[in-house]
């Protein structure tokens, strides 16, 4: 698995700037808008941005990855995306900055997870992704 694409969300409300890397200190993108606890980030897949037909960055999404189902990791679950390590918090729920894609039943556990870094460090497109501690299996 690999990075495709990285967003940092500036303000709120305004476009997300695609960008070529991610540094996290503090536990926290450096030159984004402070997300809330356990919001830090939000990563989605490729197949969910096909699934819906949109470009990347229309989740408001901060790392887009190659995987095939990110849906199926749970809370707990720890990935390495880069030098940073991250802990999936649970699914993330449409706001209405999406809805326009969808109803709020269809996008429904089909628009990513979000997680905290556990780490600073730099994530670059391209990085490897690897599931590093599953605690529901998959």
């Amino acid at each position: 698995m690999k990075v495709s694409n990285l967003f940092i969300k500036k303000e709120a409300g305004f476009d997300m700037l695609l960008v070529e890397s991610l540094v996290v200190e503090k536990l926290h993108i450096v030159g984004q808008k402070v997300s809330q606890p356990l919001r830090s980030v939000l990563l989605t897949s490729k197949s969910l941005l096909e699934y819906w037909k949109i470009s990347p960055g229309q989740f408001r999404e901060n790392i887009v990855i190659d995987y095939i189902d990110i849906s199926e990791l749970q809370s707990g679950d720890e990935i390495q995306v880069g030098e940073v390590r991250i802990r999936i918090t649970f699914n993330c729920e449409p706001c209405g900055k999406v809805m326009s894609i969808a109803s709020l039943d269809k996008l429904k556990g089909k628009r990513g997870v979000l997680g905290e870094f556990l780490n600073n460090g730099h994530i670059h497109t391209n990085d490897h992704v690897s599931i590093l501690n599953v605690l529901n299996g998959i």
